[in-house]
């Protein structure tokens, strides 16, 4: 009994036949395309240049005053570290006082005091930002950039 064959064609699509064309586009789809692409580019250069706020990896959860170390005043259950985003609100006041303190980004609504200590902000990807920054003999340092947004607020703040 001979094999049977199983040789199956395709004919090709309408418009790849031999001898015929595709369809241009028209001059009104083509503009259409120009105008997705040009929305497309500008949407890009939005999103790029918005800086979006870094979201709170530890956030104040503490009274209206209260000391930057004490572990049971941060939602993480533990003072910032140098890879936290730590938040505090409007109407806190935090004191960073004794040893040394570490954020790796500091959003304050609020104030922050520094006192007898340093407190260093370490992420140079995302810039801080600050409210009211009072420091007595205390230091905020580190490679990042901070934004104090009330400078007639800040009292003898010492900067390195």
């Amino acid at each position: 009994m001979p094999a049977a064959r199983n040789d199956t064609t395709h004919a090709p699509s309408s418009s790849c036949r031999r001898g015929r064309r595709a369809k241009r586009p028209t001059a009104r789809q083509g503009s259409t395309w120009l105008c997705l692409l040009v929305g497309l580019a500008i949407l890009a250069v939005t999103a790029a240049d918005a800086s979006a706020e870094p979201l709170c990896t530890n956030t104040w959860i503490g009274g209206a005053e209260g000391n930057w170390q004490e572990a049971a005043n941060w939602s993480a259950g533990h003072a910032p570290t140098s890879t936290d985003v730590a938040c505090i609100g409007t109407g806190k006041k935090v004191n960073a006082w004794g040893e040394a303190n570490h954020a790796g980004v500091l959003e304050v609504a609020g104030t922050l005091q520094i006192t007898g200590t340093s407190l260093e902000v370490s992420n140079t990807l995302e810039p801080s930002t600050v409210a009211h920054l009072e420091t007595s003999g205390g230091v905020l340092t580190g490679a990042a950039n901070v934004n104090v947004t009330d400078p007639s607020r800040a009292t003898a703040a010492r900067l390195r």
